[in-house]
């Protein structure tokens, strides 16, 4: 279930001493479900749920103006997450990119 892979993603980003908050756009749809380390924007789906057509309008959007944003619906989607993350030193530059397609994470979470 979307709840308990979220439930996973707090867990396990309170273990490595970030942060993580929920969020919701006031008078629009589409925010991704989470911020986490004040760094990256966490899409949380249940196992094989695409997004909605909003979703991933709003989701380009923000690529487009520089965000990062993520889709995780597994909880091995989110323990990669955490590794890049983790490796990458919560960086922003392209080379995280490069970090997570060589640790495998789904190439449809980056743009």
């Amino acid at each position: 279930r979307e709840s308990d892979i979220e439930q996973y993603l707090i867990a396990e980003v309170t273990k490595r001493g970030g942060t993580t908050t929920k969020v919701r756009w006031i008078g629009r749809r589409g925010a991704p479900d989470r911020r986490i380390w004040g760094k990256c924007w966490v899409e949380v789906k249940a196992p094989g749920e695409k997004l909605k057509p909003y979703q991933d309008r709003e989701h380009r959007r923000m690529r487009a103006h520089g965000e990062r944003v993520e889709v995780v619906d597994t909880f091995m989607a989110v323990s990669k997450l955490m590794e890049i993350y983790m490796v990458a030193n919560l960086c922003r530059a392209s080379r995280c990119t490069e970090v997570a397609a060589a640790k495998g994470l789904c190439k449809r979470h980056y743009n």
